[in-house]
């Protein structure tokens, strides 16, 4: 959870680091030759505007 520069909450999760947001149980993404690029960030926001810390 971070404050905002005006007082109100966000809740961050970080999803993925790998193009395409693969599952990373899979056969292919165990496999390095298969495995898709990596430094692509996927994330999941939500902002709380009330201001309370309560999602």
């Amino acid at each position: 959870m971070l404050q905002t520069a005006d007082g109100m909450y966000t809740e961050v999760e970080s999803l993925s680091y790998y193009k395409g947001y693969p599952k990373t149980a899979s056969t292919e993404f165990a496999n390095l030759g298969t495995r898709t690029a990596s430094n692509y960030y996927a994330f999941r926001f939500a902002g709380q505007i009330d201001g309370t810390q309560i999602f």
